[in-house]
């Protein structure tokens, strides 16, 4: 028996969100996935356009970070696609995420959204990033249970470090990435991924 798509092209509207447009978490987990990256932020649907550089650069810390994972099996990391609900109304998706097997408490990944923050979340920021959008996600994502953010600016090719703690500090491009607790004896030059 063979399924003619056109019927089913008919029968389902798919309808891609506005930025701006209001709606909760569970709303936003039923919407499909389209070319672009969106997020939920307080509510309302924003866009989270990305470059070729921008990939690039978070494609070269996930490779090192899944090497690392693959010598020392202590959790899973994410790419860009995954979201993360850490409330009702705020849906995050960082650019990469690690998540500990302590923190998954020996379950599979989540199908859908993971009702947690990652314990570290990476962002490169973009030419579109507002710096009044970025510093409201850092704050989100420390509030919720983030233990280690690294926000890496490739214009400046520099990082910026928060932890849970409050603490923080700026890498320059000779620096290194370092995971601390959460990922311990991982480092990684900032130029090799810059």
């Amino acid at each position: 028996m063979s399924v003619n798509p056109t019927l089913i092209e008919d029968s389902v509207q798919f309808v891609e969100p506005q930025v701006g447009q209001p709606m909760n978490a569970e709303e936003f987990a039923l919407l499909p996935k389209f070319a672009r990256k969106y997020e939920l932020i307080q509510g309302v649907v924003s866009e989270s356009p990305a470059g070729l550089r921008h990939d690039n650069i978070a494609a070269k810390l996930i490779m090192r970070i899944g090497m690392y994972l693959l010598a020392n099996p202590i959790g899973e990391f994410y790419a860009s696609s995954a979201g993360f609900q850490i409330t009702s109304n705020v849906v995050l998706s960082p650019d990469g995420a690690y998540v500990s097997y302590a923190r998954l408490a020996g379950k599979p990944s989540p199908e859908g959204f993971a009702p947690y923050a990652p314990d570290l979340a990476i962002e490169v920021i973009s030419p579109s990033d507002s710096a009044t959008d970025l510093a409201e996600k850092i704050e989100l994502y420390l509030a919720h249970g983030t233990q280690l953010l690294w926000v890496i600016n490739p214009r400046t090719r520099s990082a910026n470090i928060y932890r849970a703690d409050g603490s923080g500090n700026r890498l320059q491009i000779s620096d290194e990435l370092n995971g601390e607790s959460v990922l311990p004896s991982f480092t990684c030059k900032l130029s090799d991924v810059l």
